[in-house]
């Protein structure tokens, strides 16, 4: 068999069917889009995994915040006091 043959049946050439002739755009093309689609769908499985699994904490108690609050120094011994009183209440 000669290349004539071999290329009628699809057989020869190059990768991208040009037979070695031209610039083979549609392979690159393809090749290209294949990649973006794959790293697309990981950056969204991997966006999706981290949302569902994020950092639930727990939200803090009335007391936690009035103890947080002193700490800071945001309110004085006093109200402090007079707050926590009426928490227990």
């Amino acid at each position: 068999m000669d290349i004539t043959t071999l290329n009628m049946y699809g057989w020869g050439g190059d990768w991208f069917g040009y037979g070695g002739y031209g610039w083979p755009w549609p392979g690159i093309i393809w090749v290209i889009g294949f990649l973006l689609f794959w790293g697309a769908l990981l950056a969204l499985l991997i966006w999706a995994v981290r949302s569902s699994t994020g950092s639930h904490r727990p939200h803090d108690t009335p007391k936690d915040v009035l103890r947080r609050r002193l700490a800071a120094g945001e309110i004085s011994e006093e109200e402090y006091e007079r707050l926590r009183k009426i928490l227990e209440d």
